[in-house]
């Protein structure tokens, strides 16, 4: 990998919305010895140039697209920090090489997430999820203590107190949401998470509000029904796990089993999140 100016790593940002004003930006900002931000993007030129001179990038490549940034040999690794599915964006960062830092949700389906793992393996450049719990005290306390238990965990129950939303972001200055992003854009992506929500949960729930519980394999508390409303036709959802094998024979034996459609109840597991004002 090559490296910019004084050895640090030259870094590309896709997306510049609320986490990356509120939240990496600013923390690259204390860790100049170590990286560079030499690329930024976002669908909107407006946002690429508030964004851009706020945080002094002014000698950054400034790009309307990802193709354009990932293809402008001016990184040596990729922030992805735009909305919703990110299997597309870092799965092209990861055919070219580079190192990928995501922001969470990684995909909506098990194909995305499947892919960007084989696409790491392949030219080894490593991806890792932004979720900041995993370093956590109280997580990695919690983890320790659950090792102790013997036998299975069926229960556990977190309780996260948060500030407001608008306290959190109070101090970040955030640009004030841009009004110059192509219809055409707005509606591909649209159109994309429309697809990957239909072969994620199927096309008949994903205007349900039970949809997602059901299909991640959201459980009653211990002692209540076993779910299996829906759970059969659901044949892509990422975190579902592994399914039983189906009753017929598989025309294509060679299809990645984890996408099979699952035929049994999901095993009760209880996990009860408690939220104070807004989830980061």
């Amino acid at each position: 990998m090559s490296r910019g100016a004084g050895d640090r790593v030259r870094l590309g940002v896709i997306g510049l919305g609320t986490v990356a004003q509120a939240v990496h930006l600013p923390l690259l900002a204390t860790l100049g010895d170590r990286f560079e931000v030499t690329a930024v993007c976002d669908l909107s030129e407006q946002l690429v140039a508030q964004v851009g001179d706020r945080f002094g990038l002014g000698t950054a490549g400034r790009c309307r697209s990802a193709a354009e940034l990932l293809d402008g040999g001016r990184v040596d690794a990729v922030l992805v920090l735009s909305s919703g599915s990110h299997g597309e964006v870092a799965g092209a960062a990861l055919g070219r090489g580079l190192p990928v830092l995501c922001e969470k949700p990684l995909a909506y389906t098990m194909a995305e997430a499947d892919e960007l793992a084989r696409l790491s393996e392949r030219t080894g450049a490593p991806l890792q999820l932004g979720y900041m719990k995993l370093y956590d005290p109280a997580v990695r306390r919690a983890a320790r203590e659950l090792a102790t238990i013997r036998g299975p965990v069926r229960s556990v129950e977190v309780t996260v107190l948060h500030p407001s939303g608008a306290s959190q972001l109070e101090h970040a200055g955030l640009a004030g949401p841009p009004d110059d992003v192509p219809a055409a854009a707005l509606a591909s992506l649209q159109e994309t998470t429309a697809r990957l929500r239909a072969q994620a949960l199927g096309p008949e729930d994903c205007g349900q509000p039970d949809a997602l519980p059901a299909a991640v394999g959201y459980a009653p508390p211990p002692g209540g029904p076993v779910p299996t409303h829906g759970v059969e036709s659901r044949p892509g959802m990422a975190g579902t796990g592994t399914s039983a094998p189906d009753s017929d024979p598989d025309p294509d034996p060679d299809r990645d089993k984890r996408t099979r459609p699952i035929n049994r109840p999901i095993p009760p597991l209880h996990f009860t999140p408690t939220f104070s004002g807004a989830s980061s």
